[in-house]
C-alpha cells in the first residue's frame, strides 16, 4: 500500500512539475503551424503533387456536397495545376492574414505565378482579382486540417 501512495505521489509531482501537453495548449499561439499547412496546400495544388483527402481536410469537409460535386481533392488539384502552367508556372505564396477563430485559426494566402494572370481586356470580374485562398483549418489529432 506504501508503495502505491509513493507512486501516486511521484506521478502527481510530475505532473505538476512537467505539464503534459493538452488540446488548449496545441491550439494556443498565433496559428504557426496552420499557416505552415496551408501555404504547404497552395503548393503541393499548384504543382500537381498527389495529395490525401484524410491528411488535408476535416471529415466534415471531406463529405460536402459543394466539395464532393466539385470532383474532390484531385480535381482542385488538377483545375488548379492547369492554371499554374497556363501563367507560367507557380510564384510566391504570401499569408495575408492568420485570425484565431474559436479554437482554430482562419488563415489567408495570396497565390501568384511567374507571369501575370489578371487580364485587362478580360471584361470578367474575377479574371482580374488576386488569387487569394481562405481557409478555417481545424487541429485534429496534432495535425492542421482544412475545414473549410
Amino acid at each position: 500500500m506504501d508503495m502505491l501512495k509513493l507512486l501516486i505521489a511521484a506521478v502527481t509531482t510530475i505532473g505538476l512539475i512537467v505539464p503534459l501537453p493538452s488540446y488548449a495548449a496545441e491550439v494556443e499561439g498565433n496559428c504557426d503551424d496552420a499557416k505552415t499547412r496551408v501555404v504547404r496546400f497552395l503548393k503541393d495544388a499548384h504543382t500537381g503533387k498527389s495529395m490525401s483527402e484524410e491528411k488535408w481536410l476535416t471529415e466534415e469537409a471531406r463529405r460536402a456536397p459543394v466539395f464532393a460535386g466539385f470532383g474532390g481533392l484531385n480535381a482542385l488539384v488538377k483545375q488548379s495545376t492547369a492554371r499554374a502552367k497556363k501563367y507560367g508556372g507557380l510564384g510566391p505564396i504570401t499569408v495575408r492574414s492568420t485570425n484565431r477563430v474559436g479554437e482554430g485559426c482562419e488563415v489567408s494566402a495570396e497565390v501568384k505565378f511567374l507571369t501575370n494572370h489578371k487580364d485587362p481586356t478580360n471584361p470578367a470580374v474575377a479574371a482580374n482579382e488576386d488569387m487569394v485562398w481562405t481557409f478555417q483549418m481545424s487541429l485534429q489529432r496534432g495535425l492542421w486540417k482544412i475545414a473549410r
